[in-house]
C-alpha cells in the first residue's frame, strides 16, 4: 500500500503545501526536508510553509511562508 501511495504521489501532478524544516547556512535559511520526515533525534531552528506545483516527485516553483518557530510536532496547524 505504502508502495502503491508513493507512486501515485510521484506520477499525480498536483498543487501541494507543507511545511518544510529550515537550516541556516551562509545567514540564509534553506529548506532541509518535509517536516514529515524529521527524525526524533533532528533538530531545527525554523520552518516554514511550501508551496509548489508538485511534478513527478519534484516541487515546481516554490514559494515559502515566513519561517517560524520549529515545532517537533509531525502534523503543524495551519
Amino acid at each position: 500500500m505504502n508502495l502503491l501511495k508513493r507512486f501515485i504521489d510521484i506520477v499525480v501532478p498536483r498543487f501541494i503545501e507543507e511545511w518544510v524544516a529550515l537550516k541556516e547556512v551562509n545567514e540564509h535559511l534553506v529548506p532541509v526536508c518535509c517536516i514529515d520526515d524529521v527524525k526524533e533525534h533532528e533538530y531545527f531552528k525554523w520552518m516554514a510553509k511550501s508551496r509548489g506545483f508538485n511534478l513527478f516527485g519534484a516541487m515546481l516553483f516554490p514559494q515559502f511562508g515566513e519561517p517560524v518557530p520549529f515545532v517537533k510536532s509531525a502534523k503543524v496547524k495551519s
